[in-house]
């Protein structure tokens, strides 16, 4: 017996089939517990910097969710790939196929999403990443330091792509061993539903996402590859996406107020103008929160391709009334600030209302919220010319660090801890 525990030891097919096919030796019950332990390990781990494995194999960084539906994107992508594995394997085995087995063994397959979720941990992850971005964005910052950062930046990438791989193998093993299959048909067969599974995995993820997170937010977790035309094409408008963050009528009317009346300041618009800008924002929004509405209650649901079409539509009406009241430079800046239509500029102008400041104070921080809209909207038209979607999640993370250390010099550390919190928050005012 001692014979043969130092055989394993030592024999190194033995121990690589513990890396590469551990489902000869644990599969079934077993298999299943450990790898939903795993995928929900992953899930929380990627939490806390923002991961997400919204797909079968895709995965990336940038959305601020609730916890449960980070753990909800690996059991999604789960069971897409554990249903349609099952019944590719009925009909290539053309035999009982153990359902059992097969989702036990898909669910410890995903181990190596496990080891994505740390790396994405690393302190010089993110900083290397804030990095990348401004050298894209101004390339005279590049230096020897910064080229050391990528080249840590490049040997995580290569990581993560190795992980991707492996996670790969050991699917197929799951499959194949789960199914009883092998040769060229199976390989086949796994290849058609990795496809498939991907594109259902995305869906699903949609259809989840849709009520929770921004429609900009989703737009920018999914490739530009696999969205229509049509979405492509357009912006990511931050704070967008189905009615999620409600406002009381009288609590719209005071943001939307705050907002309008915020722009003539820098025009120097007369008190005439000033009440015409007013009057046009407040009815645009108007029409287009009833639109959302209406859109977002239809059985249709057309999700963010149809909010995006409302928006750019009420845009266009907000975009010509301004014109007629103010010329053409007034109503491109004024448009600029306004034009957005953004939720969660609201939600931050609904924390700066409930602080009670003085009327300068509210101005001067409202100037800063106009002033991160704008630049925003630029920093992610570069990205999107780019076709570089974690360019902007970065710019915008940037931006969002100026404007806080820009709100810390006019708020009270109270009103900033509120702040950042509500600003911060997915889930709108509480």
């Amino acid at each position: 017996m001692t014979e043969a525990v130092n055989e394993e030891k030592t024999d190194p097919k033995r121990n690589t089939s513990w890396a590469f096919n551990p489902f000869q030796k644990v599969s079934g019950v077993k298999a299943l517990v450990v790898g939903l332990v795993l995928i929900l390990a992953a899930g929380f781990i990627g939490s806390l910097s923002t991961l997400h494995f919204n797909g079968v194999l895709d995965f990336n960084t940038g959305m601020e969710v609730p916890l449960w539906f980070t753990l909800c994107e690996g059991l999604v992508a789960w069971l897409v790939m554990g249903v349609m594995l099952f019944f590719a394997g009925m009909i290539v085995a053309k035999g009982r196929v153990s359902f059992l087995d097969v989702f036990g063994n898909q669910a410890l397959a995903r181990f190596p999403t496990l080891v994505i979720a740390l790396m994405a941990l690393i302190p010089g992850y993110k900083i290397v990443g804030e990095k990348l971005t401004a050298i894209m964005l101004d390339p005279t910052k590049l230096n020897m330091e910064s080229l050391a950062g990528l080249g840590a930046f490049g040997v995580l990438a290569i990581i993560a792509l190795l992980m991707v791989l492996w996670m790969i193998v050991l699917m197929y093993r799951a499959f194949a061993v789960s199914c009883k299959i092998k040769g060229g048909r199976a390989i086949a067969a796994f290849m058609a539903v990795i496809v498939v599974g991907e594109v259902v995995s995305k869906i699903v993820w949609l259809a989840v996402a849709a009520p929770v997170v921004d429609a900009n937010q989703i737009t920018k977790a999914i490739p530009r590859s696999t969205r229509p035309q049509s979405e492509a094409r357009q912006g990511e408008g931050e704070g967008r996406g189905g009615p999620r963050t409600q406002f009381s009528p009288e609590e719209a009317k005071k943001v939307w107020t705050m907002q309008a009346t915020s722009v003539p300041a820098n025009l120097a618009l007369s008190d005439e103008l000033s009440g015409k800008l007013l009057q046009a924002y407040v009815a645009a929004r108007e029409s287009h929160q009833k639109g959302r509405e209406e859109l977002f209650s239809s059985p249709e649901r057309r999700g963010y391709e149809g909010f995006r079409e409302l928006t750019d539509k009420e845009r266009a009406k907000l975009d010509t009334a301004l014109k007629e009241v103010l010329n053409e430079e007034q109503a491109a800046t004024a448009i600029a600030s306004l034009g957005s239509f953004s939720r969660t500029n609201d939600r931050y102008a609904n924390t700066i209302a409930g602080f009670g400041l003085e009327e300068k104070v509210v101005a001067s921080t409202m100037d800063l919220i106009n002033t991160y809209t704008v630049e925003y909207a630029k920093a992610r038209s570069e990205a999107r010319e780019m076709d570089n979607e974690e360019l902007g999640r970065t710019a915008r993370q940037q931006l969002r660090e100026n404007l806080d250390e820009q709100m810390a010099k006019l708020l009270s550390e109270e009103q900033l801890a509120t702040w950042k919190e509500a600003s911060a928050s997915r889930r709108g005012p509480r």
